[in-house]
Protein backbone atom coordinates (compact mmCIF):
# COMPACT_ATOMS: atom_id res chain seq x y z
CA UNK A 1 0.00 0.00 0.00
CA UNK A 2 2.76 2.30 0.74
CA UNK A 3 4.49 1.86 -2.73
CA UNK A 4 1.43 2.92 -4.43
CA UNK A 5 0.98 6.21 -2.31
CA UNK A 6 4.71 6.81 -3.21
CA UNK A 7 4.31 5.77 -6.78
CA UNK A 8 0.56 8.29 -7.11
CA UNK A 9 2.96 10.93 -4.95
CA UNK A 10 5.91 10.39 -7.23
CA UNK A 11 3.41 10.83 -10.54
CA UNK A 12 1.70 13.49 -8.96
CA UNK A 13 4.89 16.00 -8.89
CA UNK A 14 5.88 14.67 -12.42
CA UNK A 15 2.76 15.49 -13.60
CA UNK A 16 2.72 19.38 -12.03
CA UNK A 17 6.89 19.47 -12.90
CA UNK A 18 5.87 18.58 -16.36
CA UNK A 19 3.25 21.23 -16.15
CA UNK A 20 5.02 24.46 -14.61
CA UNK A 21 7.59 23.85 -17.31
CA UNK A 22 5.93 23.31 -20.29
CA UNK A 23 2.62 24.75 -20.15
CA UNK A 24 2.12 27.51 -17.57
CA UNK A 25 2.59 30.60 -19.18
CA UNK A 26 5.27 33.09 -17.03
CA UNK A 27 5.33 36.44 -18.50
CA UNK A 28 4.11 34.90 -21.80
CA UNK A 29 6.10 32.30 -22.29
CA UNK A 30 6.49 28.95 -20.61
CA UNK A 31 9.52 28.25 -18.27
CA UNK A 32 10.52 25.69 -21.02
CA UNK A 33 10.67 28.68 -23.95
CA UNK A 34 12.72 31.38 -21.45
CA UNK A 35 15.56 28.70 -20.99
CA UNK A 36 15.34 27.79 -24.76
CA UNK A 37 15.56 32.29 -25.42
CA UNK A 38 18.58 32.08 -23.26
CA UNK A 39 19.84 29.09 -24.68
CA UNK A 40 19.33 30.66 -28.24
CA UNK A 41 20.72 34.12 -27.17
CA UNK A 42 24.10 35.72 -28.60
CA UNK A 43 26.23 35.91 -25.73
CA UNK A 44 25.63 31.94 -24.10
CA UNK A 45 26.21 31.15 -28.30
CA UNK A 46 29.42 33.23 -28.30
CA UNK A 47 30.19 31.39 -24.86
CA UNK A 48 29.75 27.71 -26.23
CA UNK A 49 31.55 28.65 -29.42
CA UNK A 50 34.50 29.77 -27.12
CA UNK A 51 34.42 26.73 -24.81
CA UNK A 52 34.36 24.91 -28.19
CA UNK A 53 37.34 26.29 -29.39
CA UNK A 54 39.63 26.14 -26.20
CA UNK A 55 38.92 22.41 -26.37
CA UNK A 56 40.11 21.56 -29.55
CA UNK A 57 43.17 23.82 -29.04
CA UNK A 58 43.41 21.84 -25.62
CA UNK A 59 42.70 18.74 -27.51
CA UNK A 60 45.42 19.57 -30.23
CA UNK A 61 47.80 20.36 -27.95
CA UNK A 62 47.55 16.97 -26.00
CA UNK A 63 47.37 15.12 -29.13
CA UNK A 64 50.46 16.55 -30.77
CA UNK A 65 52.66 15.67 -26.88
CA UNK A 66 51.73 12.78 -26.81
CA UNK A 67 52.87 12.17 -30.70
CA UNK A 68 56.31 14.05 -30.16
CA UNK A 69 56.59 11.58 -26.88
CA UNK A 70 55.56 8.22 -28.59
CA UNK A 71 58.10 9.60 -31.60
CA UNK A 72 60.82 10.12 -29.00
CA UNK A 73 60.15 6.56 -27.35
CA UNK A 74 60.35 5.34 -30.53
CA UNK A 75 63.61 6.79 -31.78
CA UNK A 76 65.22 5.68 -28.66
CA UNK A 77 64.09 2.26 -29.48
CA UNK A 78 64.97 1.52 -32.65
CA UNK A 79 64.95 4.19 -35.84
CA UNK A 80 62.33 2.34 -37.62
CA UNK A 81 59.50 4.60 -38.43
CA UNK A 82 56.24 2.35 -38.30
CA UNK A 83 53.27 5.15 -38.12
CA UNK A 84 51.62 4.15 -34.69
CA UNK A 85 52.03 0.38 -35.56
CA UNK A 86 54.23 -1.63 -33.18
CA UNK A 87 56.82 -3.69 -34.70
CA UNK A 88 56.85 -7.40 -33.93
CA UNK A 89 60.71 -8.40 -33.18
CA UNK A 90 62.01 -11.82 -33.56
CA UNK A 91 61.29 -12.63 -29.43
CA UNK A 92 57.05 -11.80 -30.28
CA UNK A 93 57.74 -14.11 -33.14
CA UNK A 94 59.00 -17.29 -30.82
CA UNK A 95 56.45 -16.19 -28.07
CA UNK A 96 53.51 -16.73 -30.03
CA UNK A 97 55.02 -19.49 -31.62
CA UNK A 98 55.12 -21.60 -28.87
CA UNK A 99 51.95 -20.84 -27.29
CA UNK A 100 50.14 -21.24 -30.77
CA UNK A 101 52.03 -24.73 -30.29
CA UNK A 102 50.99 -25.13 -26.61
CA UNK A 103 47.00 -24.05 -27.52
CA UNK A 104 46.98 -26.29 -30.60
CA UNK A 105 48.20 -29.60 -28.76
CA UNK A 106 45.94 -32.07 -28.17
CA UNK A 107 44.45 -32.74 -24.49
CA UNK A 108 45.92 -36.12 -22.90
Amino acid sequence: MLSLLRFAFYMAVLVFGTYFAFFKDFGGKSLAGHVAEVLDSDMVQRKIAGIKDDMREDLEVRLAKAKAERAEKSGKADNKKHDGYDIINEADRESLSQLIEKKTQPKK
